[in-house]
C-alpha cells in the first residue's frame, strides 16, 4: 500500500494575489460600512419624508409615491445589517 501525502497550498498562491496587510484590510472593511450606513441612513430618511409628505396629502394621493416611500425604508432594513456586519469584521480585526 502507497502512503498519500496530501500538500496543503494556500489560497493566496494559488490564486496569484499577495496577502492583504491588515491595514488595508481594515481601510476596506471601514470604507464598506461607511459607504452601507450612509446609503441606509439616506434611504430610511428619504422614504419617511417621501411617506411623510404622502400623509399629508401634497401629492394629491399618487399611490407611487407612498410605495416609493415604503420600498425606501424597507431596501434600508439590509444595508443596516450590512454596515453592522462590517462594524463586528472591525472589531474582530483589532483584537
Amino acid at each position: 500500500m502507497k502512503n498519500l501525502t496530501i500538500q496543503v497550498i494556500p489560497i493566496h498562491k494559488i490564486s496569484g494575489k499577495e496577502k492583504i496587510s491588515p491595514e488595508k484590510d481594515r481601510n476596506r472593511w471601514s470604507a464598506a460600512m461607511y459607504i452601507s450606513g450612509t446609503l441606509a441612513i439616506i434611504f430610511s430618511v428619504s422614504g419617511l419624508i417621501i411617506c411623510g409628505i404622502y400623509h399629508l396629502n401634497l401629492f394629491l394621493h399618487s399611490k407611487i409615491a407612498n410605495m416609493t416611500g415604503t420600498y425606501l425604508m424597507v431596501l434600508a432594513i439590509p444595508l443596516y445589517f450590512l454596515a453592522a456586519h462590517y462594524l463586528d469584521k472591525l472589531d474582530g480585526l483589532k483584537k
